[in-house]
């Protein structure tokens, strides 16, 4: 290993901290396009996309003979997942979700109601008694065990197994360029 001076090292160091701020950010963003793409992949899959995770239960008894598969009928639950990434003094938030207002242009669903957590959690979560409590659980998000509840069958808590892997990568990314 070459030996440097403290002056040599200190103009080495001198813009790391901006370089380190900005391979942060970048990884971060990066991570929530990633995620926004494995639970979209979730729906061709059909099963939430980490290892292990169980496939999707198949219909009975399909609606009509030009069923395309589940959850792919129309496309909109797929199409309604949204994500964000906001950058923040102590670190970024990452955030995806379901956008509601992307059910309004559905014709069977003329009020926008969004049936994601019905879909992704089971009909648990739906009322008592309603036609919405008897859909079977077909996840394509994670599910925290804290707000699994009741949740019967075999549901993935926590993250993707791929997203914990790429954050795994990203870690490399995040000190790239910095002095060794």
């Amino acid at each position: 290993m070459p030996k440097i001076t403290l002056q040599q090292m200190v103009r080495q160091w001198a813009g790391a901290s901006h370089k380190f701020e900005v391979n942060v950010t970048n990884a971060e963003a990066n991570l929530a396009r990633f995620a926004w793409e494995t639970f979209r992949k979730s729906f061709s899959l059909k099963k939430f996309n980490s290892k292990g995770a169980p496939a999707w239960r198949s219909l009975q008894n399909p609606p009509k003979p030009t069923h395309v598969g589940l959850l792919h009928e129309t496309g909109a639950l797929k199409d309604s997942l949204e994500y964000r990434f906001t950058r923040r003094s102590k670190g970024g938030e990452i955030k995806v979700w379901t956008d509601e207002k992307k059910f309004m242009r559905e014709h069977r669903n003329k009020r926008g109601e969004c049936f994601a957590a019905i879909h992704n959690n089971g009909g648990l979560t739906a009322t008592r008694g309603s036609k919405a409590s008897h859909i079977i659980q077909r996840q394509f998000m994670p599910v925290e065990k804290s707000d699994a509840g009741s949740l019967i069958g075999p549901t993935t808590y926590g993250d993707s197994s791929y997203m914990i892997d790429r954050l795994q990568k990203l870690h490399i990314q995040i000190f790239y360029g910095l002095p060794k």
